[in-house]
């Protein structure tokens, strides 16, 4: 039976059906009992009522008809028919014990509300403070309508285009009038409907000064990336604020406060209108298939075209790892590294709730697939953005839904060029509550306010990491300077990188001479991997020990009795590395010996390429291939390789009939005999 072909106009017609139709917004009565999630936001599809106060709710799945998908963790919903007391017209956690269920099938959320009596009083239950796309345009209105003309403050709210659902995406602009040119920013084809053609076309003013880009909601029930944002917003768009003055007089800001407008309307929690997570396609995106993405892209190569892109931040929220954290790329030129790194350390300074210790700049986080799409995070914002600029400030900022850690002490703000305290750090009002538990192991809970604080911090941080602030927080620190912050930096990255090449070093010595690498039970194994590259040192960095003696490492020679924690697989999740080449196949006494030992048998080491400098760098595909011809090595030869095995275990016949076999010959593993060469007569 032939299937009606789903093309292009067919598929827009179906999209923009689906617009005023959303299966996850629905209402239900049950006498004097309403359950509705008719709103934005909202997200029921079916509630069956088990008694008379106990109901059954089932939400829709991300991309629902067009593709089911796993995600359906967001609910948002209302109840009417119950009464509440006056203090709690505000958003709460709920006080009860809350349950979680799961089986193959489905997941259960189970928990109770107790109303006062019946009444037309409505209650909303959300899976978190709830910012819909409705909040989110009645937002720029009136931030339009109020900075309109303003005589301080460079405003402008463009639409960049429509998403599948016809429902805006909007770019925002923000400086001050410093540095104004007479040119304006170049027509985009596709982009900004009221640009007709290149001849008409006028967008706003193109400014001599670098610009920061800031966008938010690409995954729709992350909400807290949006109160982020209005902490930013609130900074930025204030005439009298200090910090904000100096943001808009050295830069301008880029905004996109909806990447997922459709996501956010239907009540999504990951996915958009067909079931794609659209931060994977930042690599490629397609103009009919993920507008929002493909306008961001273009928008972004033109900045950095026109003018100095020097900062690119895409605000997430995180469900598993707690507390507000970044997420950074993993650069090879170490200076880049620093500066990479450099900046949320900085916001880390001004800020109790960003946890600096959680920060990953792992390149295991640049190249991971996802386990249910399959598709790489190459394909995310701050990675495509990074390699399409090169720019090395390139993050995704992360909170956490609920709870975190305090672990930060704030210090006093000091005046910079006098040295004089202009703020204590218990006059803080919006930092300092004598209820939080300080660096404990008791979480605090996340309010509105703590995302929005999160956002001026990261505001002050930029100020610091430009050394551009004049009442920094930075002087009566534990660093005093920025200097000192890079210099701490640098040595976090260089302690990395030398644990890193004892462990490429110890999976080298290992493949090739041999040892035991069975690998033990996970009961049994304290700690198999090095840890990701992350804010501070980890203490077990130094617990990680070896069997082979290195003379390069005269710290190691006490510790050389115990087995070796690293195992061969973990170099594969370890970032490259320079390895000198004088310490590179480099061993004890007892390993030269078993190199004469092979040298029988023509067994050498990998050839390393002649370079220019006297440094090599291995890269993981160089040791996958290594271990896959370690694999295929006849089985005599790879016990002639084990270091307990000894040599009259294996019958001379044997050894000299797998060496004959010119198959079994590889360059990286073993050599061919070299035949001499016939004399000359």
């Amino acid at each position: 039976m032939n299937k009606r072909r789903l093309t292009p106009s067919l598929f827009k017609r179906k999209i923009r059906k689906l617009h005023d139709a959303c299966e996850s917004q629905n209402s239900y009565e049950f006498g004097s009992v309403k359950i509705s999630s008719k709103f934005d936001t909202g997200n029921i599809i079916d509630v069956k009522q088990v008694s008379e106060r106990n109901f059954i709710m089932t939400t829709v799945s991300d991309g629902e008809p067009f593709k089911k998908t796993n995600s359906k963790a967001w609910y948002h919903f209302s109840i009417t028919g119950f009464e509440t007391v006056p203090e709690d017209e505000q958003w709460k956690f709920i006080p009860e014990d809350i349950r979680f269920d799961r089986n193959d099938t489905v997941s259960l959320i189970q928990f109770r509300y107790q109303f006062d009596c019946s009444s037309t009083s409505v209650v909303h239950f959300c899976y978190s403070f709830p910012f819909g796309y409705e909040d989110v345009c009645k937002q720029m209105g009136e931030l339009q309508e109020r900075l309109k003309d303003h005589e301080s403050i460079y405003f402008l709210r463009e639409l960049a285009g429509y998403s599948l659902e016809r429902r805006k995406i909007e770019l925002i602009t923000i400086t001050d009038h410093s540095q104004k040119t007479e040119e304006r920013e170049p027509f985009i084809r596709r982009l900004f409907p009221s640009c007709k053609n290149r001849k008409t076309c006028k967008r706003g003013f193109i400014f001599s000064k670098p610009t920061i880009f800031f966008s938010s909601r690409v995954h729709p029930g992350e909400v807290a990336a949006s109160f982020v944002l209005n902490g930013i917003l609130e900074i930025l768009t204030d005439p009298d604020n200090e910090y904000g003055k100096l943001l808009r007089k050295n830069f301008v800001f880029k905004i996109i406060p909806l990447l997922n407008p459709d996501g956010v309307y239907r009540g999504y929690y990951r996915q958009d209108t067909m079931g794609n997570n659209l931060n994977r396609f930042y690599k490629d995106p397609k103009y009919e298939e993920q507008p929002s993405i493909y306008f961001a892209k273009q928008i972004i190569n033109q900045l950095n075209k026109t003018s100095k892109l020097v900062l690119y931040i895409d605000l997430h929220a995180h469900a598993s790892r707690k507390g507000c954290f970044m997420f950074g790329n993993s650069l090879n030129i170490i200076h880049q590294q620093v500066e990479n790194m450099a900046l949320p350390k900085v916001i880390s300074l001004n800020s109790i709730d960003f946890d600096f210790s959680q920060c990953s700049f792992a390149e295991a986080n640049m190249k991971v697939k996802d386990k249910s799409t399959g598709l790489a995070r190459d394909g995310c914002g701050r990675v495509a953005i990074w390699n399409d600029t090169g720019i090395p400030n390139s993050y995704t900022l992360e909170c956490h839904y609920t709870i975190g850690l305090k672990n930060n002490t704030l210090t006093d703000i000091v005046d910079v060029k006098t040295g004089e305290i202009v703020q204590k750090a218990e006059d803080d009002k919006e930092q300092t509550d004598p209820n939080l538990v300080m660096a404990g192991t008791k979480e605090n809970p996340y309010t509105v306010e703590s995302f929005m604080q999160i956002g001026k911090a990261v505001c002050v941080g930029i100020l610091d990491y430009y050394e551009l602030n004049t009442s920094s927080r930075i002087p009566s620190s534990e660093f005093r300077s920025m200097k000192n912050i890079r210099l701490e930096m640098r040595k976090l990255i260089e302690e990395r990188k030398r644990i890193a090449q004892i462990n490429e070093k110890n999976a080298y010595n290992r493949l090739y001479y041999g040892g035991n690498n069975k690998r033990k039970d996970s009961s049994s194994r304290k700690a198999d991997a090095l840890p990701p590259l992350s804010g501070i040192p980890n203490q077990k960095c130094d617990e990680i020990l070896f069997r082979n003696n290195f003379n390069s490492y005269p710290e190691m020679k006490n510790k050389t009795t115990l087995s070796s924690k690293v195992l061969l697989n973990d170099i594969l999740i370890t970032p490259d590395v320079n390895i000198p080449v004088r310490n590179a196949f480099r061993g004890s006494s007892s390993v030269m010996k078993k190199r004469k030992r092979n040298k029988k048998l023509n067994i050498n080491p990998p050839k390393i390429p002649e370079l220019k400098s006297p440094v090599i760098t291995p890269t993981h595909s160089d040791i996958e291939e290594i271990m896959k011809q370690y694999q295929d090595l006849p089985k005599a030869v790879k016990l002639k390789m084990k270091r307990k095995t000894s040599k009259s275990l294996i019958k001379k016949s044997t050894v000299k009939a797998a060496l004959g076999k010119k198959m079994f010959y590889t360059k990286a593993v073993l050599r061919k005999k070299s035949s001499k060469p016939k004399r000359q007569i």
